[in-house]
Parts: structure tokens; sequence; C-alpha cells
């Protein structure tokens, strides 16, 4: 009779009971969700880096093409701001105006848009480079708006939006340029 009950009390420790399972599940979804989360972070903010890094480029690209068209103006005996802000009803990138602009890289083209934020998406070419003439649309939009400041100086703000899984986005660059021939 004691062997039997010494049997009976061995049979019944073995396995696992059902608390005990639920412990071991919970440190194990514990275990693997700390990776995974960490996996997940890090993918969102590889993805947030390059499109930040792309919309300042972007954004600097902008500029220069300001600069451009201010250097041409000047090397061609105009006004320096006369291609970007001319006189007339059609103000280009006058910000003071209500007037934003865009302009294509490739062609040199100035756009006005009346608003804020208007300038349709840049366009990714088959070549990689940004356009608004050819290409698949990117999630890119960039506004130009130049204010004068004064005769000879004057403020120009360009703004990259973009909408990503993460929400929108937006980056403004600033910079002040002069007629640096008087």
């Amino acid at each position: 009779m004691i062997v039997n009950k010494l049997k009976s009390a061995c049979l019944r420790r073995q396995g696992f009971s059902l608390i005990e399972t639920m412990v071991a599940i919970m440190v194990l979804v514990m275990v693997i969700t700390g990776p995974i989360t960490l996996a997940a972070n890090s993918l969102k903010s590889a993805s947030i880096s390059k499109n930040n890094f792309t919309a300042a480029n972007l954004a600097q690209e902008g500029i220069e093409l300001i600069r451009l068209y201010r250097t041409n103006n000047v090397i061609q005996g105009k006004d320096w701001l006369e291609d970007i802000m001319p006189p007339g009803p059609s103000e280009h990138c006058n910000g003071s105006s209500g007037h934003t602009c865009y302009i294509d890289a490739k062609t040199f083209q100035v756009n006005s848009c009346n608003g804020n934020k208007c300038a349709p998406f840049l366009l990714i070419d088959s070549g990689g480079f940004y356009n608004y003439i050819s290409g698949t649309a990117s999630i890119f939009k960039r506004n130009i708006v130049v204010d004068t400041i004064s005769g000879n100086a004057a403020r120009v703000t360009v703004t990259i939006d973009w909408n990503e899984r993460f929400g929108n986005q937006s980056i403004v660059l600033e910079e002040i340029i002069h007629d640096w021939i008087q």
C-alpha cells in the first residue's frame, strides 16, 4: 500500500502545471518582444533619416537654384532678382504678394503658384535626379519664397514637405542673398 501511494504521487508530479506553463510563456514573450521592438524602431529611424537627408539636400538645391538665377541675371546685365521676382502680375517667388514658386533643376524654369505650399510633387527620373518634367512621383514637394529685405538683400526660404508612414514632415531652409555687384 505504501508503494502504491508513492507510485501515484510520482505519477502526479510528472509534467508541468498550468501556472508553470503560463509563466514560461510570459518569459518567452518578454524575451522575444524586446529585440522585435528594437528592430522595428531601427527601421523607422532609418526611413526617417533617409528622407530627412534627401529633403535637406533638396532644400539646399532650391537655394542654389535661386543663387544661379541671381548670378545669371547679373551676368546678363539685368536686375539681380528680375527672373525670380519680375515686376508686373507674374510675381513668381514673391512671398510678400502671397506667391511661392518651384524651379525645375533640369530646365531652370521658374513656375509661380498662388498660395502657400502649392508646388507639385517632385519626380525622380531613371538616373535618380529630381525634377518636374519626367519620372516617377516622389513624396517630396519643394516651395520657394523670396522676400526683399532691402534694395540689395533678399531672404530665400525653401520648404520641403513630405508625408511618410510616420506622419507629415517638413524641413525649412532660409538664407539671405545679396546683390553682390552694385
